[in-house]
C-alpha cells in the first residue's frame, strides 16, 4: 500500500460520540457488513482470532440502551 494512502486514513479518521448519533438513525446493514469483515482482518495474538462482534438493530438497540 502506498503510504501516503495510509496517512491520509490516519489523518482523516473520525471518532463518533454518543451525542454525535442521530436518534432513530440507521447505519446500512452493508457498512456495518464492511466494517466488520475488515474487523476480522485486525492481528491477533498467536492467530487465535478469539473476537467476536454483537451488532444491535431494530428492538435490540433499545433493549441495550435500557440494560445500560
Amino acid at each position: 500500500m502506498n503510504p501516503e494512502i495510509i496517512s491520509q486514513l490516519i489523518r482523516n479518521r473520525k471518532s463518533t460520540f454518543i451525542n454525535g448519533l442521530k436518534e432513530r438513525g440507521k447505519i446500512n446493514n452493508s457498512v456495518i457488513e464492511n466494517i466488520l469483515e475488515n474487523a476480522v482482518w485486525a492481528p491477533s495474538h498467536g492467530l487465535t482470532q478469539s473476537w467476536f462482534f454483537k451488532v444491535f438493530a431494530d428492538d435490540g438497540i433499545a433493549t441495550f440502551f435500557s440494560v445500560q
